[in-house]
């Protein structure tokens, strides 16, 4: 095509052009995932190209409120 993957996710915030490359972006990672399912392409290759082409990430971000975060009720019983 000659444009880079870093061209092409730039031109996905372009007025004109920029929701059909979100959508061709979507169905082909929904296809991956598919394919991934069904034992044609390995867990981790897609893990791979997931974080590398779709924007994926293995762990949320730091909050920048540094909240702590407070279960109430029974939560004992989760860890059973």
């Amino acid at each position: 095509m000659g444009a880079t993957r870093e061209e092409l996710i730039a031109c996905m915030n372009d007025e004109k052009y920029g929701k059909l490359l979100r959508i061709a972006r979507n169905r082909i990672a929904k296809i991956k995932k598919q394919l991934a399912f069904n034992g044609k392409l390995q867990a981790t290759v897609l893990a791979f190209d997931f974080k590398n082409n779709h924007g994926y990430k293995d762990k949320p971000e730091e909050s920048e409120t540094n909240e702590p975060v407070v279960f109430k009720g029974k939560t004992k019983n989760w860890s059973k």
